[in-house]
């Protein structure tokens, strides 16, 4: 006897995100190593989820200009996204003022 079955497969997704405040700075590598600082020294718990729970990790990163500038990606930040397998999502917005 052949039998189909119609499976519906859900699917979710789901973020944690963490984030600081707004602000104004001529050189936002300086946010973004803040943020770095914070969860360096956490990369074997990150990697550690990212396999149990099968997750991606990405560092998001949103920078609004009044006129455009340079971002620096170095080493610090380079060396911090390739430990967690991480990728770099960077928006620039120019702000009219």
């Amino acid at each position: 006897m052949n039998s189909i079955h119609n499976t519906k497969h859900e699917s979710y997704t789901t973020s944690w995100t963490y984030g600081i405040d707004y602000q104004l700075s001529s050189d936002p590598t300086l946010q973004i190593y803040e943020l770095i600082d914070i969860f360096t020294n956490k990369v074997n718990i990150i990697n550690h989820f990212k396999k149990e729970f099968n997750l991606k990790c990405k560092i998001a990163v949103i920078l609004v200009f009044p006129e455009t500038t340079g971002l620096l990606i170095n080493q610090k930040l380079i060396k911090f996204a390739y430990n967690t397998n991480s990728e770099y999502d960077i928006d620039i917005y120019r702000d009219e003022i």
